[in-house]
């Protein structure tokens, strides 16, 4: 097995090179536990790696119970309802397709969310969990002996 090369644009981190070497490592241990080898001459499986992280904004309904009426003049409060901005966070997106080198075939494909953070120990430790549990589909398993 081999990774194919990586091309990057848009706005990248500054932890995204030491980022994508954690997910490559855990992606190769995974591919290891299950019998593969990484090979630079001739693989027989190529993976290939998407990434995509956007930021998001959480937000909340207000509510005419917790939240304060307006005052509009002469007496007269009104309330309305509307989207409150509580929170922005980045969202990542890891695609992993497997190919067959020989047929140029996917032979498998598999996706994992979730939030992304500038602390490199929880990012290690984040991608490393989404990584076990994305190859929990994969259709090799891992032998008893090495689980």
């Amino acid at each position: 097995m081999a990774f194919y090369k990586l091309e990057k644009e848009g706005l990248i981190g500054e932890n995204f090179e030491r980022n994508l070497d954690v997910l490559k490592k855990s992606i190769t241990n995974e591919m290891e536990l299950r019998g593969y080898q990484e090979a630079e001459n001739d693989p027989e499986l190529l993976i290939n790696i998407g990434i995509i992280v956007k930021e998001e904004i959480q937000t909340r309904q207000t509510d005419y119970r917790t939240d304060a009426y307006k005052y509009s003049g002469q007496r007269n409060y009104y309330w309305e309802s509307k989207e409150v901005e509580v929170n922005r966070y980045k969202e990542g997106t890891v695609r992993l397709e497997f190919v067959d080198a020989k047929q140029n075939a996917r032979v498998w494909f598999g996706a994992a969310t979730g939030t992304v953070t500038d602390k490199q120990e929880e990012a290690e430790k984040r991608i490393n969990q989404a990584m076990r549990k994305l190859f929990t589909y994969f259709p090799v398993d891992v032998p008893e002996g090495k689980k």
